[in-house]
């Protein structure tokens, strides 16, 4: 039975803050016409990035390399939090929330970073805890901090928080704006949604980001800032969040010039040694992400990064199961491509 799921148009300072934290800790990852909006004036992201850590000392730095790296990303988890403890709408509210909350039931939104088994962990045995650790599919250094986090709970649980009273005090007096250009975006998607219908608008989506939302009870969408082109995605068994950046709308399909180039530009994705291992693994049996990745090796960024890739062009596809999604092969798609490619370079 199709779901009708409730749906959340929200704007959050919190989500920001904690997107905000993530880039300036990833600037690597940081793409050449990724920008940021600052009092109206788009300014490169990198640029920006660069002048924030040039303020920052070294110690918060080493702390946002911890709880914001780009293979672990352990803070964005507290993004579900935010929105399960009604805290989303005023960081100080989300610090007094996370000051109280025990610390064996804030570190399970750690336990659940990327690819795990999916299956339940009861962050206070040590035993479950630990074994959760080692079948993520967190590269062995990741693993290992987050076994010393676990371990000192209480310790980390203080260290957090002052990484977020001091990132937030760096840079407070710019949220206003952010918040402004926030509601702009959400805005026109509700408008787009509105005319749409939201079983159509919620098909959109659900395409968009690969993510069956009609078997949830629950979708949130809000923008960010600083997620520019990117997006982020939380989900439990019946709820889903997706934090989009600003310049990529929810709704919006990839655009390509022509056929010829959407051709080209999916052959590519396909012609990938390690995509061309997934699709051959999938037409096996269907398979949660977890599994894809240990069975190749593959860390949590990387397969949710090939996966993503083969979803946005059709050739795989996510189904939902429970609160755990996995992967099956789109072989008519696969077929469909190939005939494409062969007439476009054999003539009849």
């Amino acid at each position: 039975m199709v779901r009708k799921p409730e749906v959340h148009f929200v704007i959050s300072p919190v989500f920001e803050l904690l997107a905000a934290m993530f880039r300036v800790a990833t600037p690597d990852q940081i793409q050449s016409d990724d920008v940021v909006m600052i009092k109206g004036k788009a300014i490169q992201l990198k640029q920006w990035v660069d002048q924030r850590r040039l303020l920052l000392p070294s110690n918060v730095k080493d702390e946002l390399e911890v709880f914001f790296s780009y293979e672990s990303y352990l803070g964005l988890t507290l993004i579900r939090y935010a929105w399960e403890a009604k805290a989303y709408h005023d960081v100080d509210l989300f610090l007094k929330a996370l000051a109280k909350l025990d610390a064996h039931e804030w570190f399970a939104y750690f336990l659940h970073t990327g690819y795990g088994s999916g299956d339940s962990v009861d962050p206070e045995q040590l035993s479950t805890a630990t074994t959760a650790i080692d079948q993520s599919n967190l590269p062995e250094q990741e693993k290992w901090k987050l076994l010393y986090l676990y371990v000192h709970k209480e310790e980390t649980k203080q260290r957090v928080i002052q990484l977020l009273r001091t990132f937030y005090g760096l840079m407070s007096d710019e949220f206003e704006d952010f918040l402004e250009q926030q509601q702009f975006v959400l805005n026109q998607v509700k408008d787009f949604a509105e005319s749409l219908g939201t079983n159509s608008f919620l098909m959109r989506v659900s395409k968009k980001y690969r993510m069956p939302v009609d078997q949830m009870d629950e979708v949130v969408l809000a923008p960010s800032v600083f997620y520019d082109q990117w997006s982020f995605t939380t989900s439990t068994d019946s709820f889903c969040l997706f934090l989009f950046g600003t310049r990529q709308l929810p709704f919006e399909e990839p655009a390509y010039s022509a056929d010829k180039d959407k051709v080209d530009q999916a052959f590519k994705v396909l012609a990938d040694e390690k995509r061309l291992s997934i699709i051959r693994l999938l037409n096996r049996s269907p398979l949660y992400g977890y599994e894809l990745g240990k069975r190749l090796k593959l860390s949590n960024s990387t397969i949710s990064h090939h996966l993503s890739l083969l979803a946005a062009y059709d050739l795989v596809r996510p189904v939902r199961n429970e609160n755990r999604v996995y992967y099956e092969v789109q072989n008519d798609q696969i077929k469909k491509l190939m005939d494409q490619m062969l007439q476009s370079l054999i003539k009849d």
